[in-house]
């Protein structure tokens, strides 16, 4: 029983880890998936909701794309520049 508990769990945490544009709802899901942690967990669903709301609420979407892009762009003028220097 607590065997499927977990696994239902972890799937509905899944599943709503990938919702939210806006800061709002990803507190929201965060939230959710905060109580649903400390539920599994035995901790207290307060603590869970808040830390969740918190983490949520801070992250902002698509962050390794934005890495991924500035690390491009840097690359690009570094050849620039190296053209331009005759390398």
């Amino acid at each position: 029983m607590k065997a499927t508990l977990v696994v239902t769990t972890v799937a509905a945490l899944l599943a709503l880890s990938a919702c939210g544009n806006d800061p709002g709802t990803r507190a929201i899901t965060g939230g959710a998936i905060g109580v649903g942690a400390a539920a599994v967990l035995g901790a207290p669903l307060i603590a869970g909701a808040a830390v969740g709301a918190v983490a949520g609420a801070v992250t902002t979407p698509g962050q390794d794309e934005r890495a991924e892009r500035r690390e491009e762009r840097r690359e690009e003028r570094r050849d620039r520049e190296d053209r331009r220097d005759g390398y």
